[in-house]
């Protein structure tokens, strides 16, 4: 028979002495809460035959040679942050993470059973551990260290690669785990022709010059997640995801000719992501299509069809950026935004059936627009507090209210044709 713990708060169980054995427990919490239902920061505990129930908390071990074994584990997860440990032959369930890695090596990790999440590397320091014979959703869950020149088609339940590099990935059906693929430090590797569904991240990806091809990835809480440079993701169907393909510190990467549908963003640029290509993607039924956000600088966002999305394309707090040559159509509140943002080039762009503003500017500097066709939309283009903004050469026609509004100084509008608005242009203030 098994003693019932019953928490109520965070620390239900605290281990801080050595040499301790914990076996034949059930460990539960009446009121879920976030924290750690449970501690070990001590070393050499053996923790066994127990059953965890603890929603939303997590088991924290910190500290070195424990062993964690047979234990029935539901609804929470381990978090691994010691050396030296082994977990082996437990089964965990949870929606999210099973084993959680950070700033941990030389631990062994075999014979666990994981179903709907898996494993996530989310440390530079989590290396040289002995992962095998685990199993996710009944399938095995394929961790590779420092291997290379690999061609990886057997099904599987999860991938995890650690400093690979030069590995292909192809026809893997990968749902319903913590992350589908991981690269962690890991460089010039293929993901084709695979589905990725159902997980709390897709791929997450932190490395260089690797490729998605050609792959679904759909229903996932975060469709692509990107930490890296010269990284290729073209001809994907990424739909249903709460966020479609996120970037962070991420440079000279290419995004072309992906299908994002009916997710709640489309493609996010973020913390100083530098010199990303945007181009031809078709993008439909997100909150947000494009956000560029926090320094996400000389961006090329191009030739990309943009349709039946809340808002088009967002850009805040970033710099030189391009929105070339896109097709922006049937939103529902702005086509394109650009906020506190300088040198902006906004060319050749067909934006119509907006109901509130084709083009918005809000404080910015030195944004030029120039040939696009605006048609449609309540109003054509509204400046805001923007300074040395030039409108030229542009159609701006039959749109409900006005063809150009300016709440702002020093704009210039040459050689536009705006005709069969309610209003030309509209000035308030000094401009």
């Amino acid at each position: 028979t098994h003693t019932i713990i019953d928490g109520y708060f965070a620390f239900t169980l605290d281990i801080t002495t050595n040499h301790t054995t914990v076996t034949n427990f059930t460990i539960q919490l009446t009121t879920p809460t976030r924290g750690e239902g449970i501690r070990i920061d001590a070393s050499h505990t053996t923790f066994t035959n127990n059953i965890i129930t603890m929603p939303k908390d997590r088991i924290r071990i910190a500290g070195n040679h424990n062993t964690i074994t047979h234990n029935t584990i539901n609804g929470t997860y381990l978090f691994l942050y010691g050396t030296n440990n082994t977990i082996t032959h437990n089964t965990i369930t949870n929606t999210n993470y099973g084993l959680y890695l950070t700033d941990c090596h030389n631990n062994t990790i075999t014979n666990n059973t994981f179903t709907h999440c898996g494993l996530l590397i989310n440390d530079p320091q989590a290396y040289h551990n002995t992962i095998t014979n685990n199993t996710v959703n009944t399938k095995p869950l394929l961790y590779l260290e420092n291997q290379s020149n690999l061609t990886l088609t057997t099904p599987a339940g999860q991938i995890i690669l650690t400093t690979c590099h030069h590995i292909t990935i192809q026809h893997q059906n990968l749902t319903n785990t913590t992350v589908g693929i991981q690269l962690w430090q890991t460089h010039h590797c293929h993901l084709t022709d695979s589905h990725l569904t159902g997980n709390l991240f897709g791929a997450y990806i932190t490395g260089n010059n690797n490729t998605i091809l050609n792959t679904t990835i759909t229903t996932n809480q975060n469709g692509i997640y990107l930490k890296g440079s010269t990284n290729t993701f073209s001809h994907n169907t990424i739909s249903d995801n709460n966020q479609g393909l996120y970037l962070s510190y991420s440079n000279h990467n290419t995004l072309h000719a992906n299908t994002l549908q009916s997710n709640r963003e489309g493609i996010t640029l973020d913390f100083s992501s530098i010199l990303n290509n945007l181009t031809n993607n078709t993008i439909t039924n997100a909150s947000l299509a494009i956000n560029c956000l926090s320094g996400s600088t000389n961006t090329l966002i191009s030739g990309n069809t943009i349709t039946n999305n809340n808002d088009g394309i967002n850009l805040t707090y970033s710099n030189n950026n391009a929105i070339l040559d896109n097709t922006i159509t049937q939103g529902r509140n702005h086509a394109i935004t650009i906020t506190t943002s300088k040198d902006t080039i906004i060319t050749n762009n067909t934006i119509t059936q907006t109901p509130l503003a084709g083009i918005l500017l809000i404080q910015d500097n030195r944004t030029r627009i120039e040939h696009n066709t605006i048609s449609a939309n309540k109003e054509g283009i509204t400046v805001r507090d923007s300074a040395q903004t030039k409108i030229e050469n542009n159609i701006i026609i039959n749109n409900t209210n006005t063809g150009i509004t300016l709440s702002t100084n020093s704009t210039m509008i040459h050689a536009n044709i705006i005709e069969h608005n309610s209003y030309g242009i509209t000035i308030h203030g000094h401009t």
